[in-house]
C-alpha cells in the first residue's frame, strides 16, 4: 500500500493498488473545514489611517480617515490656514471622521489646539467638549509630533481625547 504525501492545505488520499486509473477515479474529500477568519471587532476604537493637508492661496483643506474594526470614514474640513488653522482644521476632520463610525462623537467640539515644546520634544495638545445631556465633559489627549509631522500629531491626540471620554466609542 502506497500513500501521498499531501500539502499542508490538500486532503490525504490513499491508493490501494498501483492501478493509476483506479487513484485517478477516487474521490478526494477534505478531512477537516477551514473556518474563516472572523473580523475584528467592531467595537475596536478609530485608529488613524492618514491624514492629508493641501494648501492653497492661505486656505487649508484637510481629510482624515480613521479605521475601527472593518469600519472606516473620512472627515473633512476646510478654512484658513492663519493662527494655527491648519492645526484646528485637523482636529475638526478627526472629529468629523470619527463621528461617521460613532454617532456620539457628533456631540464634541474642539476647544483649542496647541502644539508646543514639552521638554526636549514638540507635543500637541487637543482640547475638547464632550456633550452629554446637560452636562459638557472636557477631555484632553496629547501625543509627541514624531517623523509624521504635527498634522499626524494632532489627529492622533483627538483620537488620544476622544478615548478617555467616559461613555466608550
Amino acid at each position: 500500500m502506497s500513500v501521498e504525501a499531501p500539502s499542508q492545505d490538500a486532503p490525504r488520499t490513499r491508493s490501494s493498488s498501483g492501478d493509476a486509473n483506479r487513484a485517478s477515479r477516487t474521490s478526494l474529500r477534505p478531512v477537516s473545514t477551514v473556518e474563516a477568519v472572523p473580523e475584528p471587532p467592531a467595537d475596536r476604537p478609530p485608529a488613524l489611517h492618514t491624514v492629508s493637508v493641501t494648501v492653497t492661496h492661505g486656505r487649508c483643506n484637510v481629510a482624515v480617515e480613521v479605521h475601527a474594526g472593518a469600519d472606516q470614514a473620512l472627515g473633512v474640513a476646510e478654512g484658513p490656514c492663519a493662527g494655527g488653522g491648519a492645526e484646528r482644521l485637523v482636529a475638526e476632520a478627526t472629529v468629523r471622521a470619527v463621528a461617521a463610525i460613532d454617532p456620539t462623537a457628533s456631540r464634541v467640539a474642539v476647544e483649542a489646539v496647541v502644539v508646543g515644546p514639552v521638554g526636549a520634544r514638540q507635543a500637541a495638545t487637543v482640547a475638547l467638549a464632550y456633550q452629554r445631556a446637560s452636562v459638557e465633559e472636557p477631555v484632553v489627549g496629547v501625543e509627541v509630533v514624531g517623523p509624521s509631522g504635527t498634522a499626524d500629531a494632532v489627529a492622533r491626540a483627538v483620537l488620544d481625547a476622544l478615548s478617555r471620554r467616559s461613555t466608550p466609542l
